[in-house]
């Protein structure tokens, strides 16, 4: 038997209600609308915490790792030296609620253990043979110091085939003058003084004369990175020192005998050359503002030669760094 013409009617309808019925429940489980809300939302609350205006802000839905749940890359670039910095989060709710913390329960893995953050650095100063570097850094900024210390590694992991000067930062009275005895040292009418007091500014003059042998210095500097902070500078300087092959008490004495001197020299360089922060890096003349790990830095360094090394190629490891300190950490080298 047949089916009757209102019978094939009713089905036609209700197939074509089924049908609409899966298509909406698709996108409503897809959402294709979703990560276009969640970028627009999320680069509105990024612009609205004031980001400086020579930072570009731009935000991409990289993933979806299940329903609902999206990973988004957040990428500031800073228009004037060209680094990227690309931050990874993670949103929901279209764009509603931001977290950066994602465990899967049921593999039992931690999404964020791999993917912190990701950077992408834009660094083209001029090129030459053998390239310059400049560092100014104070002796117990933390930025400071790995950005000296990844700068020595790079020293060594290219073959000592680049020039490097450091300098120190020094200020001219500084914080306040009811502490100027904790901070500066003085000729009688001019204060000149480091962030993080005097004992900073002892050990920048102290290592002025000590960086001028590079091999002695970076077996130094290894230790002192190491060991010394500003509560047992007094001693453990001098420890570091003897490992280095120095002459620890003609040191002393010239930084004493000459500490106002140094100090002076290094505060017009930086009044010449506007240097205000820790660090402060040119390579060939032009300023690289980070990171201060030992590849970005080794990386920015090679980007200045006309023909690279072929360490250039090749990634820094921790095996290299053990290498290096195995070599230089001991003896100078």
């Amino acid at each position: 038997m047949e089916p009757s013409s209102h019978q094939v009617k009713k089905l036609r309808i209700t197939c074509r209600i089924l049908f609409l019925a899966l298509m909406i429940s698709i996108i409503f489980i897809l959402r294709p609308w979703e990560p276009f809300i969640i970028e627009d939302r999320l680069e509105d609350y990024v612009k609205g915490l004031g980001i400086p205006k020579d930072v570009d802000v731009d935000v991409k839905v990289l993933d979806r790792i299940s329903w609902g749940v999206y990973k988004v890359g957040i990428t500031f670039r800073n228009v004037e030296s060209g680094r990227n910095i690309t931050v990874i989060t993670y949103a929901c709710c279209n764009g509603r609620y931001i977290f950066t913390n994602v465990i899967d329960t049921r593999e039992k893995y931690n999404l964020t253990e791999e993917y912190e953050y990701e950077e992408k650095i834009t660094f083209t100063p001029p090129k030459s043979d053998r390239p310059s570097v400049e560092i100014y850094v104070m002796p117990f900024c933390p930025y400071g110091r790995q950005a000296l210390f990844s700068t020595l590694l790079a020293y060594q992991f290219l073959g000592k085939s680049f020039d490097l000067s450091i300098g120190y930062v020094i200020y001219e009275n500084y914080p306040s003058e009811e502490l100027y005895d904790e901070y500066c040292i003085t000729n009688g009418t001019l204060w000149l003084c480091s962030m993080h007091g005097k004992d900073e500014l002892l050990e920048a003059i102290r290592q002025s004369f000590m960086k001028e042998n590079l091999s002695k210095f970076t077996t130094y500097y290894f230790c002192f990175y190491e060991n010394c902070t500003l509560d047992n500078v007094d001693t453990c300087w001098k420890e570091c020192a003897k490992q280095a092959g120095y002459d620890v008490e003609s040191i002393e004495r010239a930084a004493n005998e000459s500490a106002w001197e140094v100090a002076s020299y290094l505060w017009r360089v930086n009044l010449e050359y506007g240097i205000e922060a820790s660090p402060t890096v040119f390579i060939n003349g032009m300023e690289f503002y980070g990171p201060w790990d030992p590849n970005a830095i080794k990386d920015a360094i090679c980007n200045a030669y006309k023909k690279p090394p072929e360490e250039c190629n090749l990634t820094v490891t921790k095996e290299d760094i053990s290498e290096i300190y195995g070599i230089c950490g001991v003896n100078p080298c």
